[in-house]
């Protein structure tokens, strides 16, 4: 099985976050294939469950403890797509560095959002 994934950078982020709140709780794939083979070696039943988008389902709070939303900045042709699906989005959109950007507050949680993962 291969399984890929693209996250968000959450690398700037981390300035605003407590560390000791923010964790990924994603598996290494060292331990996922040591516990399989000590399963397999015991004769154990093994069951496996994926919930799709079960992240992206999910809420994030309106605001932290101070207040501050969540802001993402969303720019390039990403713009022009989400104004194309939603006309409304047009008077959103600002310009910045010759470029059209798109501020939104986030209301559920996004891979790679720190956020997401508290």
């Amino acid at each position: 099985m291969i399984k890929g994934r693209h996250c968000a950078n959450g690398n700037p982020q981390c300035q605003w976050m407590d560390q000791e709140q923010v964790s990924s709780p994603t598996v290494m794939t060292e331990s996922t294939m040591i516990t399989a083979i000590i399963e397999a070696k015991e004769n154990r039943d093994v069951a496996t469950c994926d919930i799709p988008n079960a992240l992206i389902q999910t809420e994030v709070e309106k605001q932290d403890k101070d207040g501050h939303r969540t802001i993402m900045k969303i720019w390039g042709p990403l713009v022009e797509i989400l104004c194309e699906i939603d006309q409304n989005y047009g008077q959103f959109v600002v310009s910045e560095n010759n470029r059209q950007v798109l501020y939104v507050h986030i209301i559920k949680a996004l891979y790679g959002l720190l956020i997401s993962a508290i």
